[in-house]
């Protein structure tokens, strides 16, 4: 896989919401255009918007305001809108961290169509809140939740812990993209080590019919120093569990050394949901 940076940026201040700290990008497409969700900040709060483009390289637009996520100002701040089709329904859904009293994964149900997005502020529904020691080790965290489908299960993927600390990365599962889910008794399966530290917010995608899947996550340049982030790659799969049900996610990581090359090319993230 070759990455090449793009000539200009896909969203700019000028044509969007938001004035500086673009973040969390994530794009959905549907009916031919191409959805961003992300998070920037005007008037010195961050706020969740979308914007629509007919190319997923941009230049994306809306028309300068954010997604509307509450029907009053409940002063819960939220990071992150991660959108989630449902293979059983076609709903379309949105995966946000809602923080007041500690970091909790929440979702809503949306309508996106003829270039506009809304939110059913009624739905909100909370999927995980913090509550495994590995979770709570410093604060209340869990959060960045990312859902696909697989073998008759919804895997929701989340980051826990600090982010400024060790952090880590687990997942829970559901029958129904709405809950109850139940976290892996292996958790958590990426978790900092004395040579990779601050592994976590992660997404996974896979491979061309499928074969390989590959994490794909952030780290800490050390233990001593956050930034600049390292954006990392591992290998993960699924393997049957010996007491039955779901099949248990297992990620080949955190890796520090050069690793095999993947045998295909990775295919859009958009379908990652149809494994």
């Amino acid at each position: 896989i070759r990455w090449e940076r793009s000539p200009k940026p896909i969203i700019s201040s000028d044509l969007a919401f938001g004035e500086r700290g673009f973040r969390s990008p994530r794009v959905l497409e549907k009916d031919g255009l191409y959805y961003l969700f992300y998070n920037a900040k005007k008037d010195g709060a961050y706020k969740q918007s979308a914007a629509v483009s007919g190319s997923p390289s941009g230049p994306f637009r809306n028309d300068g305001k954010p997604l509307v996520m509450s029907k009053d100002d409940d002063q819960a701040v939220r990071i992150g809108a991660r959108p989630v089709v449902d293979p059983a329904t076609e709903k379309t859904y949105l995966v946000v961290t809602r923080c007041r009293k500690g970091n909790h994964i929440v979702l809503y149900e949306c309508t996106i169509g003829d270039g506009r997005v809304e939110v059913d502020v009624d739905s909100e529904r909370t999927l995980l809140s913090p509550e495994a020691d590995w979770e709570r080790n410093v604060g209340r965290v869990v959060e960045g939740g990312d859902i696909f489908f697989h073998n008759g299960y919804y895997y929701l993927i989340y980051s826990g812990g600090n982010y400024n600390t060790a952090y880590g990365e687990g997942y829970a599962v559901s029958r129904d993209i709405k809950g109850p889910y139940e976290r892996a008794k292996t958790n958590p399966v990426l978790f900092s080590t004395r040579s990779a530290w601050g592994n976590g917010d992660a997404s996974i995608v896979w491979s061309e019919g499928g074969s390989e899947g590959v994490i794909v996550y952030f780290r800490h340049t050390s233990r001593q120093s956050v930034r600049p982030l390292n954006v990392c790659v591992d290998r993960c799969k699924f393997v049957p569990d010996p007491a039955g049900g779901a099949d248990r996610l297992e990620i080949s990581g955190p890796t520090v050394t050069p690793q095999p090359c993947f045998a295909s090319a990775l295919q859009s993230e958009t379908k990652r949901h149809d494994r």
